[in-house]
């Protein structure tokens, strides 16, 4: 599902927040994007992968979040076709990386750049 995959990094930080506000967060995410399934070890959130829609297209994506819900440390890799796209986007995704907190805000603001 995943061939072609491309990895971009994000930030870098350590923060530590209270587990209730991780499953606000989880269930802020998952509502938003129904398509993204959560992989959790050791009791706390850390990878998402599955489909973000953009347009009438859903991409495979897979989220690496070791500081989550924090946008620090994020990576997004996603398949070949996604990637093209989000290549000629690269100037305002980056603005918008200065500008979210959040894993759930970067991914709003990515899907609407994106479309």
């Amino acid at each position: 599902i995943f061939s072609g995959v491309r990895s971009v990094n994000y930030f870098s930080g350590m923060y530590m927040l209270p587990r209730c506000v991780c499953v606000m967060a989880v269930s802020d995410l998952c509502t938003k994007f129904p398509l993204l399934c959560i992989s959790v070890s050791s009791g706390q959130p850390h990878s998402f992968s599955g489909f973000i829609s953009i347009g009438d297209i859903d991409y495979a994506v897979y989220l690496s979040t070791p500081h989550f819900p924090l946008l620090k440390g994020l990576t997004l890799s996603t398949d070949a076709q996604l990637s093209s796209i989000i290549h000629t986007c690269q100037a305002q995704l980056s603005e918008v990386e200065k500008t979210c907190s959040t894993v759930l805000e970067y991914l709003i603001k990515f899907q609407h750049i994106c479309r």
